[in-house]
């Protein structure tokens, strides 16, 4: 095998030129030469000297390679011009088994250097990622990967002691660059982050969750599905799955089957909010995708089960598409999506899964959307219609038995600079909001259901801005309509909604704020109350003495609904702080503290409630070489009618490194 003309450098150096190629997040220019239509690389020979990966660009090689310096602006103003400062140069360097990127990126300021997670890096802050395109030649290496890792875990519940030890492995095969195969079997994700508290207005509707676990965001680009036909989470604790990915130059198809043990909660969609369902035995999820992809136009299909017994099932299967129209300057793209149903469960009134009696229940949902941009204008419109006996238990589908229909039209008024300070301040990009929106519930038989009922309206009005710091704020006023259940009144919920995001300091990476004020909507009591609902998150970043640094998050939501003629007023209150603390590369320090509280007061002669969920966490991890890593931690948790749970894990994990 001929000798690879890199070689590394001590382990203290930084290997940044690996790593480097793209955007430099907003750090990039563009020339006036004509551009390039691809990167040219320099091929390496025996007799050059090996290249270093020390983050120096003093070697030879770079005297000789090509400079490519031809890049788009993205922010504050699309492929506009940068000044000099901030230009960006990229070189590459290949020989017969590596692929060498070099960057140089000039800022007008010193660069901070702090450690951050890898999943934790936003678009907002300084990086440098590299996109490859694998699927030319088809002639990659095979490539074998494999984890495993062995969890202790004792804990605590209802003065019930439990201990178990756990065997995982996870492997990725890849026998050519447009293949891959990856398996997982018992898996443990103590180490995977709790979800932070939710803000929301209307409590009847589930809200879809992020996925955090790595095995399920392997091939999320393949799915890439215009309706949300899978969603990871209602798989809670798998057995194993197995995996398959295809990615050629214009079509990839990807493959899942897993087991999943007993208890994952599913979604059923009805027009008036979404129904949680626990599977009540273990369940076997299949799912197929494929997607052929063209320059302007792209359609996929998708096949899926979820198998709890014999005589119950749900299946859904259908059809998606993308299209896209460009002229001089104005741009067009429509997505739409047809699948159909065919579901034997249902549940029972705890809410545990069973067979459902009788022929299973078949229905369909279509979707469409199209969006249509020019330099005066940005417009979108959708359009659904979810049949009742629609029912998907791996994917999300928060509502169903219903129409839906929303048009949205910004008028674009350009840059603007308002007489603030010595220099003004300067809007980079500013629009004007129309928004109307409606959706209706259908006939269902089975149900009662009436339909033809108004379950919301808006008619919304307002702006939206893009500042310096990276700041963009929106505002909406509207009188809005809402109704909470089959028969009841259509509400007027006129209200005031807003948000901000900005990135003001190195040491604030991000700060979000979303909220809601007016009439609002109690869909428990079916009443209305004055309040609203706020959410608030924060990324900081700290650095400490001797290299470390601190990573600390905090969210805060809430939602408040007054008394009013005699009904009790509501208020939820949640938070959650994240804080990372690196003490080096190697060895970490992550706390979770997480309180939630739901308060409904007292009236008449209802007594008030009150519930409560707890969290705290503590973890260390530290990696001993590049193959070897442990964690140990500590986690309690308490909430309302529940006992309370306290488990510590330790966990050993093996990296095959290949």
């Amino acid at each position: 095998m001929p000798q690879s003309h890199t070689q590394r450098a001590p382990k203290r150096l930084l290997h940044i030129a690996l790593a480097l190629l793209a955007t430099a997040a907003s750090q990039t220019q563009a020339q006036d030469a004509p551009p390039p239509t691809h990167f040219q690389a320099l091929r390496l020979s025996t007799d050059d000297t090996p290249v270093r990966l020390d983050g120096r660009l003093d070697d030879a090689v770079w005297q000789r390679a090509p400079r490519h310096s031809h890049f788009a602006q993205r922010r504050p103003t699309a492929n506009g011009p940068v000044p000099e400062g901030v230009r960006t140069e990229v070189q590459v360097a290949v020989d017969d088994r590596a692929l060498v990127f070099a960057v140089r990126a000039w800022d007008t300021q010193p660069p901070q250097v702090l450690l951050s997670r890898r999943d934790g890096v936003q678009a907002d802050q300084d990086h440098i990622g590299i996109w490859l395109d694998t699927t030319g030649r088809r002639d990659a290496a095979v490539f074998v990967k494999a984890w495993a890792e062995w969890t202790l875990r004792q804990s605590r519940e209802a003065g019930q002691r439990q201990g178990e030890g756990t065997l995982g492995l996870e492997a990725l095969w890849r026998p050519r660059a447009d293949w891959v195969f990856n398996t997982t079997l018992n898996p443990d994700f103590a180490q995977v982050e709790i979800d932070a508290p939710q803000a929301r207005g209307n409590r009847s509707l589930a809200i879809e969750l992020p996925e955090k676990r790595s095995y399920f965001l392997e091939s999320a680009d393949v799915l890439g599905l215009t309706a949300p036909a899978f969603y990871s989470r209602t798989v809670a604790d798998p057995r194993w799955g197995v995996r398959s990915t295809w990615r050629g130059a214009q079509a990839d198809a990807t493959a899942l089957v897993l087991e999943d043990r007993a208890g994952a909660l599913v979604l059923r969609g009805r027009p008036w909010g979404t129904e949680a369902w626990q599977l009540s035995a273990p369940s076997s999820s299949v799912l197929l995708r494929g997607r052929w992809q063209g320059e302007q136009s792209m359609l996929g299909l998708m096949a899926g089960e979820r198998k709890v017994a014999a005589d119950q099932t749900n299946r859904v299967a259908g059809l998606d598409g993308v299209g896209r129209w460009k002229g001089e300057d104005d741009h067009l793209q429509w997505r739409w999506h047809g699948l159909v149903s065919e579901n034997t469960l249902q549940a029972d009134p705890q809410g545990r899964t069973m067979a459902r009696p009788g022929a299973p229940e078949r229905g369909a949902r279509l979707w469409a959307q199209a969006t249509h941009s020019n330099p005066e204008w940005f417009n979108f419109a959708e359009a659904s219609w979810v049949a009742p006996q629609f029912v998907n238990l791996q994917g999300f589908s928060s509502q169903a038995g219903l129409w839906q229909a929303k048009l949205e039209l910004n008028r674009r008024l350009g840059e603007h600079t308002l007489p603030l300070g010595a220099e003004g301040l300067t809007l980079y990009e500013t629009e004007l909001h129309l928004g109307v929106e409606e959706s209706r519930s259908l006939r269902d038989r089975r149900l009662d259901e009436p339909g033809g009922e108004v379950i919301y309206r808006a008619l919304r009005l307002g702006g939206w801005l893009q500042g310096p710091w990276r700041t963009v704020a929106w505002a909406n006023v509207g009188p809005n309509q809402q109704r909470a259940r089959s028969g009841g009144l259509l509400h007027p919920t006129p209200n005031l909604q807003g948000g901000i995001e900005t990135s003001p300091w190195p040491w604030l990476t991000r700060l979000t704020a979303t909220g809601s004020w007016g009439r609002q909507l109690d869909s428990e009591l079916d009443r209305l109350g004055s309040g609203g609902w706020w959410a608030l998150e924060a990324k900081t970043r700290w650095g400490l003495p001797g290299g470390q640094s601190l990573e600390l998050d905090p969210v805060f939501t809430g939602l408040r609904i007054g008394p009013e003629a005699g009904h009790a007023g509501l208020q939820d209150l949640g938070w959650q702080v994240l804080a990372l603390w690196h003490l080096d590369a190697r060895r970490s320090l992550r706390a979770i503290v997480q309180q939630e509280r739901s308060q409904r007061g007292a009236a008449g002669a209802s007594a008030g409630s009150l519930s409560q969920s707890q969290h705290r966490s503590l973890m260390w991890r530290q990696r001993f070489g590049p193959q070897w890593h442990v964690s140990l931690g500590l986690q309690w948790d308490a909430s309302t009618g529940q006992p309370t749970r306290r488990e510590a894990f330790a966990k050993l994990q093996w990296d095959s490194g290949l």
